[in-house]
Parts: C-alpha cells; structure tokens; sequence
C-alpha cells in the first residue's frame, strides 16, 4: 500500500491513468477507459451514477492526484531513477488535465 486514501472510487482510475497511460492516448483512448469502467460499474448493479458524473469525478480526481505529487519534494527518491518515474507521471498527468480541459 503506497497510499491509502478514503474516496470516490474514480481516484484509483484518475491515479492510475495519470501514472500508467501514455501521454500521448489522447481523449478518445481515456473517455473509452472511462465508458468502459461506467459499463463494468452499471453491470455490477451501481445505476445511480451517471457517465457525466463520473467525468466530473475524474476531472476532480485528477486534481487532487496533482495535488499529491505536489508533495513529491519531500521524498526520497533516490538515484536518479525517482525523479525519472515522478518526471514522467508529471508528463502524463498533465497530458491527462489538458485532456479533460480540451473537453469543455
């Protein structure tokens, strides 16, 4: 457990999207994740949670996702290989916020 929040479930999705997808996705890759989560959630019997707004959600997960490795300057991150992993997950992040910003 690196870290432990309390939450909406959309954080997972907006942290891990913001740390393991390209940069270069784009929109239609992430919006596909997200259907593709909706429609597993719907599946599993959760119906009062429109795709609207879980992109809400996400838009506001992504934020507070920034706002976690904002922080970063306080760890230790070693040798170089650190700062190449929090460098990259700033690259996508920020390719993931101007996704969403492109969506207004």
């Amino acid at each position: 457990w690196q870290l432990v929040r309390r939450g909406p479930g959309v954080y997972d999705i907006a942290y891990f999207l913001s740390g393991a997808l390209d940069e270069n996705s784009g929109r239609e890759v992430v919006i596909g994740l997200l259907k593709s989560y909706h429609e597993a959630l719907h599946r599993a019997g959760v119906t009062n949670y429109g795709f609207e707004e879980l992109i809400r959600g996400y838009r506001r997960a992504l934020l507070i996702v920034l706002l976690t490795l904002s922080s970063v300057d306080q760890l230790e991150l070693g040798d170089g290989r650190g700062v190449a992993l929090m460098r990259g997950w700033m690259t996508r992040l920020h390719a993931r916020l101007a996704e969403m910003d492109e969506a207004e």
